[in-house]
């Protein structure tokens, strides 16, 4: 199956008041981690972002097409831009995501347009998926509407939910008290 990784690294970074992607936990910057992640999957792999200097790590830049309206932009622009009909999409701020749950997602993907993360209590993951290319014109259509919300976008795919019981996988950093955080557990052990 080919394959195309989509690394959403775009965000405004205003809580963090610098690039998330750039952030180190653990000796390692969290960007790499997202595309060791879909490595293990991956024939290809974008990066969504406006910041040009991701294009010398030798992967493809994609700009979103849309600007100032969230998440759905870029997973928008990078869907419009693969050119697999499989995607597997990670956020660049989620240190302890892993291949496990990625491998999950796409062996209970079959013919659903979309397969997204979620827990036993409810939450949902629209930005760690599985994305047929198709899903796009729907995305495309939302934005147009100006409805820019990721879980109505789900509701009209009719997107799987893959529950995972380990909620520490989808921890994300938007602050420099989540940095630190993360860092602490990053030096007490997997998941402290």
């Amino acid at each position: 199956m080919d394959i195309t990784g989509i690394v959403l690294a775009g965000g405004q970074c205003s809580r963090m008041g610098q690039d998330k992607a750039l952030v180190t936990i653990g000796g390692k910057r969290l960007i790499d981690h997202s595309l060791d992640v879909l490595g293990h999957f991956c024939d290809s792999i974008l990066i969504s972002t406006h910041n040009p200097a991701f294009g010398s790590w030798g992967y493809r830049i994609v700009a979103d097409e849309y600007h100032g309206i969230g998440p759905i932009a870029g997973l928008y622009s990078a869907l419009k831009a693969s050119q697999s009909r499989h995607n597997l999409v990670i956020p660049c701020d989620t240190p302890y995501v892993d291949a496990v749950v990625y491998e999950r997602l796409l062996d209970n993907a079959d013919d659903c347009p979309a397969v997204i993360a979620g827990t036993a209590d409810g939450l949902k993951e629209p930005l760690i998926g599985y994305y047929d290319r198709s899903v796009a014109e729907i995305l495309r259509q939302q934005i147009q509407e100006g409805d820019y919300k990721l879980q109505h976008a789900l509701e009209r795919m009719e997107a799987r939910i893959e529950v995972f019981s380990d909620t520490k996988s989808f921890v994300n950093i938007n602050t420099s008290f989540d940095l630190h955080s993360c860092s602490y557990a990053a030096c007490e052990g997997p998941h402290a």
